[in-house]
């Protein structure tokens, strides 16, 4: 009965995450600002996602969000998403799609202290199903998975001085 209470406490989490000490940006700063990200796709949501991820990636790192005019401000741009068939195959005399793949690329800029941009992109396969609605629903967590870790890949990159 005890082990299978500690096992319980062990294994429940709450999500909570303790940040590295307090993080800081290459210029010694502490605090970042980063505004809506620019969409230059027709997918909607992805630079409402985008920014929310950066926010959180930023705060797990230990930098403070502000909106001050003396932090650095990071600009955030989704340049492209397109999807990819990875898997082709034959099914009752027609060819389909049985996994694709989301790519997509995004624009970073920090203008102080010093001018930087720079792209990156990652991609994340997903499965077709057997209609449009699970597909595109596959879609849609593909992309999200794709813009955590650019995100992710974003504040490491900004962090360790670019």
């Amino acid at each position: 009965m005890i082990a299978c209470l500690l096992g319980t406490l062990l294994f429940s989490a709450c999500g909570y995450r303790f940040s590295a000490g307090g993080g800081h940006l290459p210029d010694g700063s502490r605090q970042l600002s980063i505004p809506m990200a620019q969409n230059l796709t027709s997918d909607v949501v992805a630079g409402a996602w985008l920014t929310t991820a950066m926010r959180r990636q930023a705060t797990q790192a230990g930098l403070s969000l502000s909106n001050s005019v003396d932090a650095p401000v990071l600009f955030v741009r989704v340049l492209r998403i397109s999807a990819i068939p990875r898997g082709v195959a034959l099914a009752g005399g027609s060819f389909r799609t049985r996994e694709q793949e989301v790519v997509v690329r995004i624009e970073l800029e920090i203008k102080r202290p010093e001018p930087w941009k720079v792209a990156i992109s990652d991609r994340e396969s997903y499965l077709s199903a057997p209609d449009l609605r699970g597909t595109e629903a596959n879609r849609l967590l593909a992309l999200q998975r794709v813009l955590t870790r650019l995100a992710q890949q974003a504040i490491e990159r900004l962090s360790r001085g670019f």
